[in-house]
């Protein structure tokens, strides 16, 4: 019975590892291309699943689906950008792959509780450091 239970977590093990090593290629994926490349199936295929098993990797690792998952940290790099650049929203939108500033304005109010603008004049003194 220890034997077979053994077996057991070493096949868990290389489950998680496995697995952390499709998330290590997914992040290598988003970070090397630009943010408004990035796409389900290309983060399927750097992960090498399928689109459907990618979705059930991101909701029980991330709890969120791999487009919201995309979407975070898109919005966390306009974040860092409004704090760390003199950029202009139109800019961030355009680099980050928003259809347009007001789409952009409307995700981060969303996700921060504020505009773009109160967020910046808020934290002028807080900088992010590079999320990549």
């Amino acid at each position: 019975m220890d034997i077979v239970n053994n077996i057991s977590e070493i096949n868990e093990t290389k489950l998680y590892l496995l697995e952390d090593e499709r998330f290590l290629n997914i992040e290598n994926y988003i970070k090397t291309n630009p943010y408004n490349k990035i796409t389900i199936r290309g983060m399927a295929k750097a992960a090498g699943v399928s689109e459907a098993h990618l979705f059930k990797l991101f909701k029980t690792h991330y709890g969120l689906t791999p487009a919201a998952f995309a979407n975070r940290r898109k919005i966390l790099k306009a974040a860092e950008m409004l704090l760390s650049s003199n950029a202009k929203l139109y800019e961030i939108s355009e680099e980050l792959g928003f259809a347009n500033p007001y789409h952009l304005s409307r995700v981060f109010k969303d996700y921060f509780k504020a505009s773009p603008r109160s967020y910046k004049s808020d934290n002028e003194l807080f900088k992010y450091k590079n999320i990549d």
